[in-house]
């Protein structure tokens, strides 16, 4: 009767076993699918982002002519229009970095999996 009590015991316990393992499994999967989603909605938002950037430039004229004259000879701007070519600009460049970052980020990683997947 021992005998037979820990012939269960011990087969509840392999049962066990490969229960968390395929529950691992499955939290694994689930975490890669939610990954990707992140990194989707982040990018769309960077796209949204960047498109109401470029849309306020735009649908402001002011801004679109002192913009396209500070591209060109940003020494013929007063004051005021040179400080709102440079504050468009570095916010800009500030917004694109940040892209950027987001971008080498996943790059990196996907270079780790590549390697590692390659025997690296």
């Amino acid at each position: 009767m021992k005998t037979k009590l820990q012939d269960i015991a011990l087969l509840a316990e392999i049962v066990g076993a490969v229960a968390i393992v395929i529950s691992l499994f499955f939290v694994g999967m689930q975490l890669k699918e939610n990954t990707a989603a992140v990194q989707a909605n982040s990018s769309q938002a960077s796209f949204d982002s960047s498109r109401q950037f470029l849309l306020g430039i735009a649908l402001d004229e002011d801004l679109s002519r002192i913009r396209q004259t500070g591209s060109a000879d940003p020494s013929s701007l007063t004051p005021l229009e040179y400080s709102r070519y440079s504050t468009v600009e570095y916010s800009n460049l500030i917004y694109y970095q940040s892209i950027w970052e987001q971008r080498k980020a996943i790059l990196d990683d996907e270079f780790v999996r590549m390697a590692e997947a390659c025997g690296s």
